[in-house]
């Protein structure tokens, strides 16, 4: 689609803006583009898109609304007249009620984008705390193991034999006054109370 006459009108400024068509990527300059009366940015020569999404196939800010082609035609021969005579249109009111619920629902976008990165933050550093807790209570556990302190499982004494690491999982065997060896994850098996340390009986 390339611009239109009633696509390229609108009112000139007296600053200088140079940039590039979010659409097309043609060169944007205020000494020879337009402003656009609805939405105030910059129109395209080439493409005629004024505001819009970078994901948006329409071509300026009155196709991104979802206005109708009639509509659209109306507000554009109104925009050739100038910002006072888009005003006396009937569907100007129409145009600011949707570019205000487009704006809220950008808002509650990036509102809900906000809050899902603030969640994963705090889940990461959750799970950071607990690796770091978990840790600490590794070394105590391994302290007391490695200094001969015995255990008691279901009521049988057991003495720490050796470590067995499978993943990232720690595996400790102990010899049992029943005649068994048997293994056991740690810290789990200690934090859930299946061990408790002959000392804390």
């Amino acid at each position: 689609m390339t611009a239109s006459s009633d696509l390229r009108k609108g009112y000139k400024v007296s600053w200088k803006y140079v940039n590039v068509c979010w659409k097309c990527r043609d060169p944007i300059d205020s000494s020879f583009c337009l402003r656009c009366s609805f939405c105030g940015w910059f129109i395209c020569e080439t493409c005629g898109a004024c505001s819009g999404d970078k994901t948006d196939d329409g071509y300026g800010c009155v196709d991104m609304l979802g206005f109708s082609q009639e509509e659209m035609n109306q507000l554009r021969e109104a925009n050739k007249r100038g910002i006072d005579s888009i005003k006396d249109t009937a569907l100007f009111g129409r145009y600011l009620d949707a570019r205000k619920k487009r704006r809220e629902d950008v808002d509650a976008e990036r509102e809900r984008v906000r809050i899902e990165e603030e969640n994963l933050r705090l889940e990461e550093e959750k799970r950071r705390h607990e690796e770091e807790t978990r840790t600490e209570r590794m070394s105590k556990y391994k302290e007391k193991l490695d200094s001969g302190v015995g255990i008691y499982s279901d009521g049988h004494f057991g003495r720490f034999m050796r470590y067995r690491v499978e993943g990232t999982t720690t595996y400790a065997y102990f010899q049992l006054d029943s005649g068994y060896i048997q293994s056991f994850a740690i810290p789990d098996a200690i934090d859930s109370g299946r061990i408790r340390f002959a000392e804390d009986r």
